[in-house]
């Protein structure tokens, strides 16, 4: 689980070597910065595949058209991606969160434990859904 939001990565291109800006999936406490961040239509180079950023927010649900921007409650997180079709976020942005430091530390580790129950449950419903195709 990564806490910044911007990763750098290597890619080695064969025709031009070059550093690809990451742009990952990520969870916002503020609707408004995901709302800025959403709007900028963030791509990341995953083998070779450009993916939209998704931009996961907690708060009021903004109406708007942005197809990356996805309202999902933290009441509701672990349920709503282990559900879910979206990739699942693999950052998440504290921007705007006024907590002592001891909260913070504690609001990230149940955002980690929370996205791995998530990731797990995904898979066992995926598991399921393979099973019965069968």
């Amino acid at each position: 689980m990564l806490f910044n939001t911007d990763i750098m990565r290597n890619l080695r291109d064969t025709k031009m070597k070059k550093i690809i800006r990451m742009k990952p999936d990520t969870y916002f406490f503020s609707a408004k910065e995901a709302l800025k961040v959403a709007k900028e239509q963030n791509r990341s180079d995953d083998e070779n595949q450009m993916n939209l950023q998704l931009c996961y927010y907690d708060g009021e649900k903004i109406q708007t058209d942005l197809v990356n921007l996805i309202h999902s409650p933290i009441v509701s997180l672990v349920n709503d991606l282990a559900l879910g079709t979206y990739r699942i976020p693999e950052v998440v942005d504290f921007t705007g969160i006024d907590v002592s430091q001891d909260v913070l530390t504690d609001i990230k580790e149940n955002m980690s434990i929370s996205l791995d129950v998530a990731k797990h449950a995904r898979g066992e419903l995926n598991k399921q859904y393979i099973e019965k195709l069968k």
